[in-house]
């Protein structure tokens, strides 16, 4: 909700130019930082409790190295801006140099977290991170505010980014995330690491190839205002990813580290992945998609209006990929790296084979819109439809590799989506014709309205549908929550 909350405010003061430039910031640490951390955080997870502290310090210092060799590339980037030839211009622009510093800055602190934080996950301490990950998401809310309130323009994406990172290594500091035998150089063995960290860096090179380098090839193919456009909207279809993904990945893949070599028990937990997340993921796409209209007039007055038939296109990829995310957390655990990296290497291919195609019917169309469709909503389309065609085969390989039947995966690729969507169009018709009726106008009051009339209905629509048509993937789903949590859950849904 952190990320949210702070895209709400950089959305108030940023312009889309200024998204452009952080867009295009990514990008090249996407190319300077191509290994990222050399697959350690791909490998951290699968750590069984009993081998981590023997194998924390090697990790920590093969993340280290490929981190400290970002940062130099970076900041050597950075400083060669005025002697590259005219072909980069756009790269010379103002703001880019400082977003660089402080994504070098990140890149050498994120080692230091990776090491506190898995050690925490392995040992399943999610209780204490939760309560870390609660204070930093507010600490980089209102570092997000402030800088973006006095003014600091592109800065107030990085800024938060980078002091988020360095507090969250003290506290794990101080939370116990760190031992000394950690930092000790004479047992950083880390050639040995090499058979084991192949295929996850494999992985991390995929990654980066497939998430930061498509904004830079956007940013060749179209100014920085439109890259800011497409940036912006894909932040916000991403949301469900980062608030559900991201976190449930290093819960699965520790819970499927303890599977490990039971066939029966790996196929149960890809499977109860696959089913829930089917049906829930798309509960929060449908609903970003859904609320945007009125919830952009409520908090911008039309100022980013014209991301939304991005957004929704992007809506409909972040479904599939966040599914396709959280079976790889459970392949994680199983410690199937080679499928991971080919997962990466099949994201990377659908990615940019979409901004490919967008290029090059943009090129065809002289840059003008092409059949009446912007050009952002064309690139954000073609994005989409590679991002949805490789998350459908990698869901794919699993439901063939983990023999799950394919009528019942094909029912769960289209009953969870299909319901969600046809909830999310139910309650903007409603919505809607509530606000006719009543003769709401069209201002910042009327959208709150309607975007409370909207939240409610979909709310209630979703409950309802889910309830009684998917009963049997709501229990387990509830099942592995909290005892009271699900006590709570079972008694509101009459499900005792």
């Amino acid at each position: 909700m952190s990320s949210l909350a702070s895209q709400v405010i950089v959305g108030l003061f940023l312009t889309e130019e200024q998204f452009g430039v952080y867009a295009l910031g990514l990008g090249v640490l996407g190319v300077t930082g191509i290994w990222r951390n050399g697959g350690a955080a791909t490998y951290f997870p699968s750590v069984r409790p009993d081998r981590f502290d023997a194998s924390a310090g090697p990790l920590f210092a093969w993340a280290s190295i490929f981190g400290l060799s970002t940062v130099a590339l970076t900041v050597g980037f950075g400083l060669s801006l005025p002697m590259l030839p005219t072909q980069f211009d756009r790269f010379r622009t103002e703001g880019l140099f400082a977003v660089l510093l402080f994504l070098a800055a990140y890149t050498a602190i994120r080692p230091v977290t990776l090491l506190g934080r898995m050690r925490l996950s392995v040992n399943l301490e999610f209780a204490s991170l939760a309560r870390l990950d609660a204070g930093l998401a507010l600490l980089r809310v209102c570092l997000t505010w402030i800088v973006a309130r006095e003014g600091g323009g592109v800065l107030a994406l990085a800024v938060p980014v980078t002091a988020g990172t360095l507090i969250e290594a003290i506290g794990l500091g101080f939370m116990g995330g760190f031992r000394k035998s950690d930092f000790v150089p004479r047992t950083w063995h880390v050639r040995q690491l090499w058979p084991a960290l192949a295929w996850p860096l494999a992985f991390a090179v995929m990654n980066s190839l497939r998430a930061d380098i498509l904004f830079l090839i956007i940013g060749f193919i179209v100014p920085a205002t439109v890259l800011g456009v497409f940036y912006f909207a894909y932040q916000l279809a991403s949301q469900p990813t980062m608030l559900i993904g991201s976190a449930l990945q290093n819960v699965l893949a520790p819970l499927s580290a303890r599977d490990r070599g039971d066939s029966d028990a790996e196929r149960r937990s890809i499977e109860r992945t696959l089913a829930t997340s089917m049906l829930f993921v798309p509960v929060t796409t449908m609903a970003a998609a859904s609320f945007f209209p009125s919830a952009e007039r409520l908090l911008w007055g039309g100022k980013w209006e014209s991301a939304g038939p991005s957004l929704y296109w992007l809506c409909a990829a972040a479904t599939y990929s966040t599914v396709a995310l959280l079976l790889v957390g459970s392949l994680l655990g199983l410690q199937r790296f080679k499928a991971t990296a080919g997962f990466e290497g099949v994201k990377m291919a659908g990615a940019l084979t979409g901004s490919l195609a967008a290029g090059l019917l943009l090129t065809v169309s002289g840059n003008a819109p092409l059949g009446g469709v912007a050009s952002v909503t064309l690139v954000s389309a073609c994005v989409a439809i590679g991002i949805i065609a490789s998350a459908l085969a990698q869901i794919a390989w699993v439901a063939r590799t983990y023999h799950l039947g394919a009528g019942e995966t094909a029912r769960h690729l289209a009953f969870g989506p299909a319901l969600s969507a046809l909830t999310a169009v139910a309650a903007t018709s409603i919505a809607k014709s509530v606000d006719d009726s009543l003769e709401i106008p069209r201002n910042r009051l009327g959208a709150l309205y309607e975007l409370a009339t909207v939240g409610a209905t979909y709310l209630t629509l979703i409950t309802l549908a889910v309830r009684f048509t998917a009963e049997g993937t709501l229990r387990d789903a509830i099942d592995v929550l909290p005892a009271p949590a699900a006590k709570v859950l079972r008694q509101l849904l009459v499900l005792n």
